[in-house]
């Protein structure tokens, strides 16, 4: 079975380093707080009547490795897609769920260990500067100066930490996928259709229940409460912006697929371009889902960060800046990063399969300033719909935040981070979109004009 990981990974290595910026990162992100956490181990004397700053790598570890979690799922669905031939063909030679399952995971290991030789090295001088630039916030008296050194028990930790949580997601939701029927729909087994469905009904009620709790947490207080009662209150906001995470990865691409057919009815009436764009998204829903997934929860976790800061830590912390600059770098900045690094690899990936459209787009006659206009309409439902996605689940924040900021009969500071985040972020995936794609089609007529000559 090693050889014919080796051997299928050597054959599609091309594809498989499109998944380079979301691993090598991920990588970085893990080296780098195994040795930062190692690292102050080695000087817990000098923390002994101070703050533990371990925790300040433990969080990114915790939040960075969840958002790989969640976000590899979409990976693997765009990968199988890509390699659906390949795989179909495993299948007639008698490969069965679990051997490609493990084919598929194999292949992630070996890739993201690959990846993870170069970051290791990296890992300490990154722990270094990451613990310096905390401390040029809080200063030198809470957190001291400490020599940061190469560890083996690190470096190994770093090693093997991302490759196995890969290769291990890899193995469990490609074997999801296969069997629900991802890579033949009409050959998915009716009796393993309704546990599947009465499984997926269950999770999805006890996320409903954990949403309806946190809205009860907090709504359930009063001014009569204690102040007590109260600050514990306001921990449900943050609760449930992290399951928003949760709720955005269950409902894509089912949501954006809604808003999608929505839009076509209000925008594509008679619009080629506009209709041709809507049923290209709609033939590519794991490129949707891996897309508009990213993009939501970023724009979630920025604005529902940006509202709690100056909203509420604002009005109860002493040195609330200085507290949301060591907060959005412990618990934001490494979901940020892998988030965004996973939005590059999708894209990467997506190229293979742009070329193929180009081509066949040209052949039925679509001139170049028709790609044009497919293009523009393409980015923009991509980016309307992630900014309608993300406004649906800030304005519940939003709620939430001015309920909270009430207990304490205090005003809103700023409202804008709804709205002014995720238009800005809109903007910049329907420019990100444009420009990817645009460079696919100078590629597609570059190769058919080497061709021809």
């Amino acid at each position: 079975m090693l050889k014919l990981i080796y051997y299928q990974f050597n054959y599609s290595k091309k594809q498989w380093l499109g998944t380079l910026p979301v691993l090598l990162v991920s990588s970085l992100i893990i080296g780098t707080s195994m040795s930062g956490i190692f690292n102050i181990t080695k000087h817990t004397e000098i923390f002994k009547y101070l703050a533990d700053p371990t925790p300040l790598f433990e969080m990114i570890i915790f939040f960075g490795g969840l958002t790989l979690f969640l976000l590899i799922s979409g990976l693997i669905n765009f990968l199988i897609s890509i390699f659906k031939e390949d795989y179909q063909l495993w299948t007639v030679l008698g490969a069965n769920r679990s051997q490609l399952s493990l084919l598929i995971g194999g292949q992630l290991f070996l890739v993201t260990f690959i990846f993870s030789i170069a970051t290791t090295i990296l890992s300490t001088y990154l722990a270094g500067g990451y613990y310096s630039l905390i401390q040029s916030f809080v200063g030198e008296k809470s957190l001291p100066s400490i020599p940061f050194s190469f560890d083996w028990r690190a470096a190994l930790l770093s090693l093997f930490t991302v490759p196995l949580i890969a290769g291990a997601s890899g193995y469990y939701y490609s074997r999801k996928l296969l069997k629900i029927g991802a890579l033949d729909r009409e050959k998915i087994s009716n009796k393993r259709r309704p546990l599947h469905l009465i499984t997926k009904g269950s999770f999805a009620l006890l996320v409903l229940g954990l949403w309806l709790n946190c809205i009860y947490l907090l709504y359930s207080a009063s001014f009569t409460s204690s102040l007590n009662v109260r600050f514990d209150r306001l921990s449900s906001i943050f609760f449930m912006l992290l399951l928003h995470l949760l709720i955005i990865y269950l409902l894509t691409p089912y949501l954006q697929i809604f808003q999608l057919k929505f839009l076509s009815k209000v925008l594509a009436k008679s619009n080629y371009a506009m209709i041709l764009a809507k049923w290209t998204i709609l033939h590519k829903p794991s490129y949707l889902k891996s897309l508009q997934s990213s993009v939501a929860m970023g724009i979630t976790l920025i604005s529902g960060f940006l509202l709690l800061a100056q909203n509420i830590s604002a009005r109860f912390q002493t040195d609330s800046v200085t507290e949301t600059k060591v907060s959005f770098l412990a618990f934001l900045a490494a979901p940020i990063v892998v988030i965004l690094a996973n939005v590059i690899s999708v894209t990467i990936l997506s190229s293979y399969q742009d070329l193929k459209d180009v081509k066949q787009l040209s052949i039925l006659g679509v001139s170049k300033q028709n790609h044009l206009w497919l293009l523009l309409s393409y980015s923009l439902i991509h980016s309307l719909i992630v900014f309608l996605t993300s406004l649906l689940f800030n304005l519940v924040i939003l709620a939430m935040v001015m309920f909270g900021v009430h207990l304490f009969n205090y005003s809103m500071v700023d409202y804008t981070p709804v709205f002014t985040i995720d238009l800005l972020v809109s903007v910049l995936l329907f420019v990100f979109i444009f420009i990817t794609k645009f460079i696919s089609i100078l590629h597609a007529n570059s190769l058919d004009i080497t061709k021809n000559a």
